[in-house]
């Protein structure tokens, strides 16, 4: 028998009997034909064109439908015409996957976190810890507290006042669904089929527990003391939909006949979600995946239900809500739409019985509206808003601002009255232009601030970055190529990320050492920096003067892992606010790239010629003498490595045993590998081709395919027997060489390390550390104990250190020196101390690259004030003679070499004979390096001044008792650097020097320059990064 929980749902006729019930509005009356219900709205929710539905709740408190998809996004929508309320965000990627509505906002529950917002969409507190790793439902116990489960082997019990959990262990497979009847008891269904009891009272131990469905358990709900479960049953192993609702009578279960207390009820379709009509008792609603909705009574035993069906466009239908006043039906599917549903007669559901007003946003202020033409709108016709606070508005000015005043007069340049002359009454002055016309100073500013900003912007402005110096847009253009490009040498195109290093690669280009290196080396990596440079040199040898681009370097760059760790890879084609610093890091890991892969090519290549040599000898006869090439020093350091030879040699993988092949090739003797290639002799008689002993007269005949015809190479092979004189000549086909290597051996090289135990063994050099390495000891003294430690290490590149303090002044060459053999006291840990004690740590020179690359760096504020900008003047003789800070009555257009006053634009005389007479902004283009025997090292720019002082060396230090003497002396000269101009954009560019003539590379813009303008960086925009200095020597190389 069914029963009303409240009047709305109840017939009229039992209501009011009265005379007065006229006067009242009709009651909603539940109709029960077929199809109840029917659509009112549908629409697509936030997000819906990417995620599905995945909660839907009505609000318990106000008339507001509360959504929650699979982005974890919730939107709310209002009344029946389900306009949108609020939107937010929950969670960045988790779905949402049930909400709660209480009196002060909403929860809204993700896999791993709880999240309270109020109703305007304001979130108040995110809830997370370890307890929540995959929840699935929430239930309300009270007001103050909640209940969460999901599939774990936990419950959690929510105190929202404190928010403290108690877990609850649960033996069941975990908890999907949460749902009460009314009273203490709530039912606790896990996903695989089993319902469990529990008393709100005690909820840590199961009242009762069964096997509500053999597969899976889909949904369930409880009202009063019946409960209805709907699932799936196993049949041969498989799931199968069950497409009934059973219903369970709870009374009788805690009795513990499970079977007997039960009852089915069959739907349309297999349900998939169930949930009771609030307003009714005994009537639920079924829900199936295809979007069949069925009434059920599940008192009656008869099979007449009211069906009818949610149009979900072929969707899966997911979730479905009812409201409190069973007025209206809301479900959920997977293509993003919400469907309200309501009785066929009800257009006007309503979701409470009292609802409280929804809170809006203020509607905007009605103004008048004006045209942008109207020029008879009056603007008084706007009211003015209420006042929030105080007792008049911003616009009324106070009596003060309209009373009337005189602006008081400019004042009188100082430099003005001392320089005028007074003819009577009238005085006379030259106009100092120290500001414009009708240009007032304010308060605080002074004329001597103005003057200051004046000058500092006359310095800027009227020395503008020269057009072949700023950044071009990196595209080869034939057409331009005859005004961008005198010199007819190829540029590089800057249309690639990354092509900031175009000018590092364009002098490596142009340093022969370099480019003969890379071009003689070859090795089997498949991203090798010297191979794409090797490469990109032939493309720009035989480019005839055309742009090239470097994008298979540049793709290989990007591969380097040690590049992008050191911030050298960018991800786009902008520029780095930071060039200097950028290509200084590159110029030193290409030097330590190029080393490193050439060194293990080398390391490779002997770890071959051992395995050659492990083999037996296979012939006899007197060895050649061993090709040793002539011994070449460069910078007093022979050359491991000087020629190569062409031999023929198949496949190194055929050669096993020593037996011959079927191809008649054998592998490379001992003496091959260690010496060089053995003459063979071959016999032109045609008989004496064997193969093996059983044919010793018969020519073995080989098939030809079009192939070998074109690249075979045929040869005749020798081979001997040392003990019984046996020969056997071979004759065999080669399609492909190989390149046999021939090293410079010497007895020294066949001792081991281990037969030296007293000699130093030599660090593995490479190409490249032989043309930039300096070698350098470095000794480390303790200032407390007086211990002494001493190390090697070699550079590749050498970082200028820039000076503090009144040092700062010194040269460029001073600079380097300082920077070659640093000084300095620094804390180091020390272990005879065993703590960090004061350490004097001073650096010796041991060994000077024939190539000197130097990084200027100029990347901190004080290494940027070194490079001063602009050449200080010096200051005459004549200006010595008197010491007064009067200004000149003539200012800045004295023309007097002698005057002794003061002038803006140039120093006083103190300050004049303090300065240096050399100027930081040119750098100098001979360096003559004198390596002394105490490590020291001499830098003079001026070659003659070296010349004079021969004939005073050797010569004896003041504080040092041993003789020193010069070991070396090298003459460097620039050959080539790479610059910074600051502009917007800021841009490198490369000045190399190909034989006498100076050329300035930018891009695919190359002009020639003069030899001053390369040294001179007296501008503001330009600034050096990279130098490098090529010894005498290494040019009479060279040459």
């Amino acid at each position: 028998m069914e029963y009303h929980f409240n009047d709305l749902c109840m017939p009229t006729d039992h209501l009011l009997t009265d005379p007065y019930a006229a006067e009242y509005t009709q009651q909603y009356i539940m109709p029960s034909q077929e199809g109840e219900y029917e659509v009112r709205s549908t629409i697509l929710v936030d997000g819906g064109d990417r995620f599905g539905v995945s909660a839907v709740q009505f609000d318990k408190f106000e008339e507001l439908i509360w959504m929650g998809n699979q982005g974890g996004h919730v939107t709310s929508y209002y009344g029946p015409a389900m306009q949108k309320y609020t939107s937010f965000q929950v969670h960045e990627s988790e779905e949402v996957r049930d909400i709660l509505t209480m009196e002060n906002g909403i929860y809204a529950l993700t896999k791993t976190s709880l999240r309270h917002q109020i109703r305007r969409g304001i979130p108040k507190h995110t809830h997370r810890s370890r307890n929540m790793t995959d929840m699935q439902c929430l239930y309300q116990v009270n007001s103050t507290k909640l209940m969460m489960g999901g599939h774990q082997d936990k419950l959690i019990d929510l105190d929202l006042t404190k928010l403290v959990e108690t877990v609850i262990p649960i033996p069941e497979e975990g908890c999907a669904v949460l749902r009460g009847g009314g009273s203490s008891l709530v039912a606790c269904g896990s996903a695989s089929g089993s319902v469990s009891l529990r008393d709100l009272r005690s909820p840590t131990t199961a009242q009762h527990t069964f096997r509500a469905h053999s597969a899976c358990l889909s949904d369930l709900d409880m009202q009063g003391d019946l409960l209805i479960t709907c699932g799936f049953q196993s049949v041969n192993g498989v799931a199968v939909a069950e497409p009934y609702v059973i219903v369970w009578d709870v009374r009788r279960l805690r009795g513990g006949a499970a079977t007997s207390a039960a009852w089915s009820c069959a739907t349309a379709a297999p349900p998939l979600l169930l949930h009771y009509l609030p307003a009714f008792s005994g009537r639920a609603v079924a829900l199936s995946g295809d979007g069949h909705v069925t009434l059920l009574h599940v008192n009656a035993s008869d099979d007449n239900h009211s069906v009818f069906q949610v149009d979900t466009q072929s969707s899966l239908c997911s979730v479905m809500d009812v409201s409190a006043t069973s007025q209206a039906l809301v479900f959920g599917d997977q293509a993003g739409h919400l469907h309200l549903f309501s009785p066929q007669h009800n257009h006007e559901p309503v979701f409470n019985n009292f609802s409280r007003a929804t809170e809006f946003a203020d509607a905007p202020p009605n103004l008048p509206f004006a045209g942008p033409t109207d020029s008879t709108f009056q603007f008084s016709s706007v009211p003015l808003p209420a006042l929030a606070a105080g007792p008049r508005w911003f616009n009324e000015l106070p009596p003060a601002f309209f009373r009337k005043g005189y602006r008081k007069p400019k004042p009188i340049d100082p430099e003005v009255l001392n320089t005028m002359k007074m003819q009577g009454p009238i005085g006379y002055a030259p106009n100092p232009r120290s500001f414009k016309r009708n240009q007032m100073p304010y308060i605080e500013d002074t004329l001597e601030d103005l003057f200051a900003a004046k000058v500092t912007e006359n310095k800027f402005t009227n020395q503008p970055v020269p057009k072949h110096y700023q950044k071009t847009d990196g595209r080869y253009n034939k057409q331009d190529s005859e005004t961008s490009n005198k010199p007819g040498l190829p540029g590089l195109e800057a249309i690639l990320p990354n092509s900031y290093c175009n000018s590092m690669l364009q002098v490596l280009y142009y340093t022969p050492a370099v480019k003969a290196t890379l071009l003689a080396h070859t090795c089997a990596k498949e991203f090798c920096l010297s191979c794409e440079l090797g490469f990109l040199f032939r493309m720009l040898d035989s480019s005839g003067g055309a742009a090239c681009q470097a994008a298979n370097f540049l793709r290989a760059f990007r591969t380097v892992p040690e590049a992008a760790a050191l911030g050298l890879i960018l991800p786009d084609r902008q520029d780095s606010q930071d060039l200097q610093a950028l290509i200084q890091s590159w110029n030193r890991f290409i030097l330590h790239q190029m080393h490193y892969e050439i060194l293990e090519t080398r390391k490779k290549e002997k770890e071959m010629a051992l395995l050659a040599n492990s083999s037996p000898p296979k012939i006899r006869g007197s060895v050649p003498a061993p090709i040793v090439a002539p011994s070449t020093q460069v910078n007093g350091y022979p050359e491991e490595y000087q020629y190569a030879e062409l031999e023929f040699l198949g496949p190194s993988t055929e050669f096993e045993d020593g037996e011959p092949r079927e191809d008649g090739w054998h592998n490379l003797s001992q003496e091959e590998a260690l010496f060089g290639p053995v003459e063979y002799s071959v016999s032109p008689d045609t008989q004496l081709n064997k193969v093996n002993d059983e044919l010793p007269n018969q020519q073995v005949d080989r098939e030809e395919s079009d192939i070998s015809q074109l690249f075979a190479i045929g040869r005749h092979q020798l081979n001997r027997c040392l003990k019984c004189n046996k020969e056997v000549i071979l004759c065999g086909k080669c399609i492909l060489p190989h390149i046999v290597y021939i090293y410079q051996v010497s007895l020294d090289s066949q001792i081991s390390e281990d037969e030296l135990p007293n000699q130093q063994v030599d660090r593995e050099e490479s190409d490249i550390s032989e043309l930039f390495a300096i070698g350098r000891h470095q000794l480390n003294r303790c200032l407390k104990c007086n211990k002494e430690e001493e190390r090697s290490s070699v550079v590749l590149a050498c970082a200028l250190q820039y000076p503090m303090g009144s040092a700062s002044a010194r040269g460029f060459a001073e600079l380097v020196r300082a920077s070659l053999a640093p000084r300095r006291a620094t804390p180091a840990w020390c272990e005879q101390c065993a703590r960090f004690t004061p350490t004097q740590q001073q650096g010796r020179v041991i060994r000077l690259p024939p190539i000197l690359a130097i990084n200027c760096g100029g990347v901190t504020a004080h290494e940027k004030a070194y490079w001063a900008k602009g050449t200080p003047k010096e200051t005459p003789d004549s200006t010595k003679r008197g010491s007064s800070g009067k200004p000149c009555r003539y200012g800045m257009h004295c023309a007097r070499p002698g005057c002794r006053f003061k002038h803006p634009d140039r120093p006083s005389p103190s300050q004049g004979s303090s300065k240096s007479p050399d100027s930081h902004c040119v750098l100098p283009h001979q360096l003559l390096i004198r390596l002394q025997s105490d490590g020291d090292v001499i830098i003079n720019d001026k070659v003659r001044l070296y010349k004079c002082s021969d004939r005073v060396r050797p010569k004896v230090h003041k504080h040092k008792k041993k003789q020193v003497t010069t070991i070396s002396e090298e003459e460097y000269n620039l050959s080539a650097a790479v610059i910074c101009v600051e502009d917007n954009p800021k841009n490198l560019v490369a000045y190399v020097q190909i034989g006498e003539e100076w050329n300035m590379f930018n891009d695919v813009s190359i002009t020639p320059v003069s030899a001053s303008e390369v040294v001179q960086f007296s501008a503001w925009w330009k600034t050096p990064c990279v130098l490098f200095y090529s010894s005498a020597s290494l040019k009479q190389e060279e040459s």
